[in-house]
């Protein structure tokens, strides 16, 4: 991803970019992976793979430790994960808590709808907008949570398929920046780590081939 030539991305948080700092890449699609990039003084590369998805879901407000009782309740019993309140496929587990706090039997029948319907219906629906505004939260919880655990100067670059579809929305989603800047004595260092949306698209075919160059030659 770095190393590709020409990359295009759309800056979300403009920060202070250090070129040889420790990058991010945050990955949400039909589930959420992330990795960390280091990069040597002679400029190599060096990639290390994280299990981001199954780290247990950071509840902070009572809203959210109600919201991650209803999760384990009926999804996940062991441990709610960030992955599944991330992940592209299980969006629609927060549009099912809000319903439930209206109609407790909603699970038995529970609507089904993509990532992308619950996006482009928060016009019609208020309870859609809800769980968008949600899921942009939990983006900027963890956009948070990277930025202070691994101080990533390089910069976190956003990519998937739910990034690519929604980065309008999310670029302008004031939930997601107020949760990225909301750890107070920590503001200046979070406010100085670059956040990039992605927009280049065949990340994965031309990694291919970036890879094979580095072995070919």
């Amino acid at each position: 991803l770095l190393d590709q030539e020409g990359l295009e991305f759309v800056v979300a948080n403009e920060g202070k970019v250090n070129p040889t700092g420790l990058a991010a890449i945050l990955s949400i699609g039909t589930g959420t992976g992330a990795a960390l990039v280091m990069t040597s003084a002679e400029g190599s590369r060096f990639v290390l793979p994280t299990e981001i998805s199954m780290t247990e879901f950071a509840a902070r407000t009572p809203e959210e430790y109600e919201a991650r009782e209803f999760l384990q309740k009926h999804y996940m019993p062991s441990c709610v994960t960030t992955g599944f309140t991330l992940g592209g496929q299980n969006i629609i587990n927060w549009y099912h808590y809000l319903l439930s706090r209206t109609n407790p039997d909603i699970m038995e029948n529970k609507p089904k709808l993509t990532t992308q319907e619950i996006f482009d219906n928060e016009n019609q629906d208020p309870l859609l907008a809800q769980a968008q505004e949600k899921f942009c939260r939990s983006l900027g919880k963890e956009l948070s949570v990277m930025s202070m655990k691994y101080l990533p100067t390089g910069g976190i670059y956003l990519i998937g398929g739910v990034i690519e579809a929604n980065q309008d929305a999310l670029l302008s989603s004031t939930p997601l920046r107020e949760e990225f800047l909301r750890i107070e004595p920590l503001i200046p260092l979070i406010r100085d780590i670059p956040v990039r949306i992605v927009t280049s698209s065949n990340l994965a075919l031309s990694g291919c081939l970036v890879y094979a160059k580095e072995m070919l030659f």
